[in-house]
């Protein structure tokens, strides 16, 4: 595990407000952001590589996650 959270990838609005989408916890567990909150997406292994694909909204200021293109969330709200 990770000694401390990582958080991927970060976005920026025109008023310099970032966002993150994904994070890898301490505990071994894939994060997803979900507005101001986090859910559980999945759990991970160090020195494992993964595929992660977002399909961002910008109208409707949500998102859609795939992990290793299977789609694990949709329409997380950003």
């Amino acid at each position: 595990m990770v000694s401390s959270p990582q958080y991927i990838p970060y976005i920026a609005d025109s008023d310099r407000n970032t966002f993150y989408f994904l994070s890898f916890g301490t505990d071994g567990k894939i994060r997803a952001s979900s507005g101001s909150s986090e859910v559980n997406v999945a759990g991970y292994e160090l020195d494992k590589w993964y595929d992660f694909k977002l399909i961002l909204d910008f109208k409707a200021q949500n998102y859609d996650l795939y992990l290793d293109g299977v789609l694990v969330k949709e329409n997380l709200p950003f």
